[in-house]
């Protein structure tokens, strides 16, 4: 009698994803729960013919294979990929009389870039008058109460019109909801420490994502996450005998 030998598994590992249209893999960082599960249809036919019932026969189709994913590390490709956007990388540069109006009340004057520094208010309507009331926040500056650009704001009639000086570094950019239904090819490049760290490698072909079903902005306990779930789709491009969907490698063990 042939005795199966222990193929238990515990599985870590890294993902890599591709954008179809580039073809480029990226390392999507710490991932700290990915699955798939399949979903199904199921067609049931009752016993008639027998009394208490029973089942006659059954049907069974799978409508979908989901991928769920918790991807830990918010870098920009990853919220954009979240948030069904695009990301970008902002060169360090120089704001030059930017124009701002604060309005009366305002706490937060928003600014377009981030990491800024050598910043300097003037007064965009006699050119000279320049405040220091303000403190640098990575959206903008922060007015500070009762200093002279909060009492030149509330002495205006309709809001005080700045000119803003700054340098700023670099910095990423995601801007969301604006590339839906994009499609990706996913890799696990898997170890299963049960065996050792024997590889375990799923590749998954098509896969499109819904946007992330939460963000986190403010975490009270533990760190924050960016769950995600996505269906697999039939890859046509595959051939004879091999799955449109998803292929899994591993090392025979006998």
């Amino acid at each position: 009698m042939t005795v199966q030998s222990d193929l238990s598994f515990v599985g870590t590992g890294r993902l890599f994803m591709a954008d179809r249209s580039t073809g480029a893999y990226i390392d999507v960082g710490n991932v700290s729960a990915a699955q798939l599960s399949p979903q199904e249809q199921t067609r049931e036919l009752p016993d008639y013919t027998q009394p208490g019932g029973g089942l006659r026969n059954s049907l069974s189709r799978i409508t979908s294979v989901n991928f769920e994913l918790t991807m830990r590390d918010f870098t920009i490709a990853n919220l954009a990929r979240a948030l069904q956007g695009s990301g970008s990388e902002v060169t360090a540069g120089t704001m030059t009389a930017e124009p701002v109006t604060a309005a009366k009340g305002t706490a937060l004057i928003p600014l377009p870039f981030t990491d800024l520094s050598a910043v300097t208010v003037t007064d965009a309507t006699d050119g000279t008058t320049t405040y220091t009331g303000f403190t640098v926040t990575g959206a903008g500056l922060l007015v500070t109460a009762g200093g002279d650009l909060e009492t030149a704001i509330e002495g205006s009639t309709d809001g005080l019109d700045l000119e803003i000086d700054a340098d700023y570094g670099a910095h990423g950019a995601v801007q969301t909801l604006t590339e839906a239904g994009k499609e990706f090819s996913v890799i696990f490049d898997g170890l299963d420490e049960a065996q050792s760290g024997e590889p375990y490698v799923v590749s998954m072909h098509r896969v499109k994502f819904s946007p992330t079903s939460a963000l986190s902005l403010i975490t009270e306990d533990g760190f924050g996450e960016l769950p995600l779930t996505g269906r697999l789709l039939a890859d046509s491009s595959k051939g004879a005998g091999l799955s449109q969907y998803a292929e899994i490698r591993r090392k025979s063990v006998s």
